[in-house]
């Protein structure tokens, strides 16, 4: 894995698009999530509620560490607090001491967990573990059972109320602590309930991070309530467009679908009435320009948002013509610029 420095020029430009981060303290082993209030070259201003409800107070120079995820890298961001009152008592002023990027091969967002787990090896030997973070495609456990790395390992994790998720995992990576091993681990082999009980489990897990959000929109004046509007996403992204429902989040327009293929699909149009169209896409092809032909041609009032690589930025005119009418932005998005866009239908 190589790890590439980054200086402040670099980490501003990034950190002004995103919305949350993960934090921890020195001597701390879990991480909370932090709204980003406030960005400039040196600093990053958080909304630290987490602190107000625990009652803690943290002193100028308390070492921290910051990590997020963007444009397929994983940020981790070593800094110290500093004094800043400008944006209320419950905020926190991180300085940036050093900040390092590495390309990011996992597929799906991962969220911290403290699940109990039974880890089975060859043999039937049974350990009972830690899931340290899950996601759809794997986990990080702790255990005191010393397991070789490549091999492959039968996983129970207990989820309530649904019970207990069980898949095949192969043992990616391995690591040694001070009281035993901490496994990455990949799930090659999923039934079908149990895909549907971690998919359940990781929206929720999902939701309530981006709840983190709803005193972001406090301070920002942007919604101070729920919005209903309807929205549909198309999307072939791994992640199912995370970026864009993180940002519809923020604006508190959660109510959405996502679709996983770009087909039209007509009853669900008829019967939900979305008002809002995205769609998320590799490319402009077949199934792109028909499905959006098909929703000007059948639903005339529904706004459509295409999203599409940069790339094709220097085809703009080719793409107006074949998709008439319809708002294109490019990805990486801008910062802001698709929520005022999108912001316009809500």
């Amino acid at each position: 894995m190589s790890i590439i420095t980054v200086n402040n020029t670099e980490l501003f430009s990034v950190m002004q698009y995103i919305n949350l981060v993960k934090i921890k303290f020195k001597g701390e082993e879990a991480w909370s999530v932090a709204p980003v209030l406030y960005v400039e070259e040196d600093n990053v201003v958080l909304i630290a509620e987490f602190l107000k409800e625990e009652s803690i107070l943290i002193p100028s120079g308390e070492e921290t560490l910051l990590k997020f995820q963007r444009q397929g890298y994983e940020f981790l961001v070593r800094g110290e607090t500093e004094k800043n009152n400008s944006f209320g008592d419950n905020t926190i002023a991180i300085k940036f001491l050093l900040a390092q990027k590495y390309y990011n091969l996992r597929k799906y967002m991962r969220f911290d967990t403290d699940l109990k787990a039974d880890v089975i090896v060859d043999g039937g030997v049974d350990s009972l573990g830690t899931v340290k973070n899950i996601s759809k495609g794997g986990a990080m456990v702790t255990t005191n059972a010393d397991i070789e790395a490549n091999s492959t390992v039968n996983i129970h994790i207990a989820i309530k109320p649904e019970g207990s998720f069980r898949a095949l995992a192969k043992i990616m990576r391995k690591s040694q602590l001070k009281d035993g091993y901490s496994y990455g681990v990949q799930f090659v082999e999923i039934s079908d309930n149990n895909l549907e009980i971690i998919n359940n489990v990781i929206t929720e897990y999902e939701k309530s991070y981006f709840k983190s959000l709803n005193i972001l929109r406090e301070y920002t004046k942007k919604s101070e309530s729920y919005i209903d509007t309807k929205i549909a996403i198309f999307s072939n992204d791994a992640e199912e467009s995370y970026e864009i429902r993180e940002i519809l989040a923020k604006l508190g327009a959660e109510n959405y679908d996502i679709f996983h293929n770009f087909r039209f699909h007509i009853d669900f149009f008829i019967e939900e009435k979305p008002k809002i169209v995205i769609i998320d896409g590799d490319s402009v092809n077949d199934d792109v320009t028909d499905m959006i032909e098909n929703i000007k041609v059948n639903f005339p009032n529904i706004n459509v948002i295409l999203i599409i690589p940069l790339s094709y930025a220097e085809k703009e005119g080719e793409i107006e013509l074949s998709v008439s009418n319809t708002n294109i932005l490019y990805k990486p998005l801008i910062c802001n610029e698709f929520e005022q866009e999108v912001i316009k239908y809500l």
